[in-house]
């Protein structure tokens, strides 16, 4: 078994001009871990987000989705029917107003 690396112990006043280096060497690690996990359950990054957004907020929108992910409305779309196709999301048309479509996850996102 490889021996791990411990960081070099660094006086305390050069350990604050190493927080950054530090901070973005655990962000990386983080971001590393994340793409791993979430290719081996087939999910993109950017659907991760989506499902995150839409636990959140429950039914909603698709509007809402684009305002509280920052992405367009065509990637928003694409995102959504992703998941639609890999069943953990439902949509449909508001029966009140046919030009109307709201999102939510399927039980299967839920937590039990």
């Amino acid at each position: 078994m490889k021996a791990q690396r411990r960081a070099p112990r660094l006086p305390l006043a050069g350990r604050s001009s190493e927080l950054g280096y530090w901070l973005q060497r655990g962000a990386d690690r983080f971001a590393r871990v994340l793409r791993t996990r979430l290719a081996a359950a087939g999910i993109t990054h950017a659907e991760c987000a989506a499902l995150r957004e839409l636990y959140r907020l429950g039914r909603t929108s698709p509007t809402l989705l684009v305002r509280e992910l920052g992405m367009t409305k065509g990637a928003v779309s694409k995102v959504t029917d992703q998941l639609r196709e890999k069943g953990l999301l439902a949509r449909w048309i508001v029966e009140e107003d046919q030009r109307q479509l709201r999102t939510v996850l399927e039980a299967v996102c839920q937590e039990p």
